[in-house]
């Protein structure tokens, strides 16, 4: 028993602000990975098309008709692997009529803003619309939206033509490596840091018990002949450094000359 096919035309404005939309979301539609996460970020994705779509369409016209997600999820993927089969055709040399690129007309303003100096930021790949003949139209071209079951609607990747792998970002050696080394240098930055944080909160060393010993110090140096403060200060200077770097003893000795 042959399938109920339900026909879906769209028309060169729908075409055009249909594919803008798509530039738009381009690097989560074109993630070939199945993930939960990423499929919910499809679904979410179509879901936002759809909305904006119709939104767009009714401003213009009133009595435009609504586009399902699923409508616009089917066409992407139709228009899709129409272009690759025709890419596929003119490489294996089985026509000698000229490949029609799949876009044209460049898309010089987009559609989804009031103001004229806002544009699409697309890639050359779907920056353009297929020039529509009689026979290879992509809005002449029948879907099957059993095809797309409520289930599976963003369940598999959507599939892609084989230029628009350079939609996604590609991570070079170079980059990895740039990265890697911006990463050690935060984590060593971060341990300064601590470091110097937890000196800062260590526990000041009470003055006042060696308060009766500076006192000291400080009136035999003023009872004490001046030719020989300098010297003094200097001994006892050499004498605290030593004791701060653990190098002095009891056995120690001053040596006078």
């Amino acid at each position: 028993m042959a399938k109920n096919k339900s026909k879906v035309n769209f028309c060169p404005e729908e075409h055009k602000l249909h594919w803008e939309l798509v530039s738009k979301y381009r690097d989560i539609l074109s993630n070939k990975k199945t993930t939960a996460e990423i499929n919910k970020k499809k679904e979410t994705t179509w879901k936002l098309i759809a909305d904006e779509f119709n939104r767009i369409r009714q401003e213009k016209n009133k009595g435009a008709t609504i586009r399902t997600a699923l409508q616009l999820l089917n066409r992407f993927k139709t228009v899709s692997k129409s272009r690759a089969k025709q890419i596929n055709v003119s490489e294996m040399g089985k026509t000698d009529e000229p490949l029609h690129r799949f876009f044209l007309q460049p898309i010089e303003t987009s559609s989804l803003s009031a103001s004229h100096s806002s544009s699409i930021h697309s890639t050359p790949q779907i920056s353009f619309i297929q020039h529509e003949s009689a026979d290879t139209s992509p809005d002449h071209i029948e879907e099957d939206e059993t095809e797309v079951s409520e289930e599976k609607f963003f369940l598999q990747p959507i599939e892609t033509f084989s230029t628009a792998s350079s939609c996604s970002t590609h991570i070079t050696p170079q980059t990895s490596s740039k990265r890697s080394h911006c990463e050690d240098s935060n984590q060593v930055l971060k341990k300064v840091a601590k470091h110097m944080d937890q000196q800062m909160a260590e526990v000041p060393v009470d003055k006042e018990k060696f308060a009766t010993f500076c006192e000291y110090v400080s009136e035999k140096l003023c009872c004490m002949p001046q030719e020989m403060v300098p010297i003094c200060q200097k001994l006892i200077g050499d004498v605290l450094f030593y004791g701060e770097t653990q190098k002095l003893g009891f056995s120690a000795h001053v040596v006078i000359e």
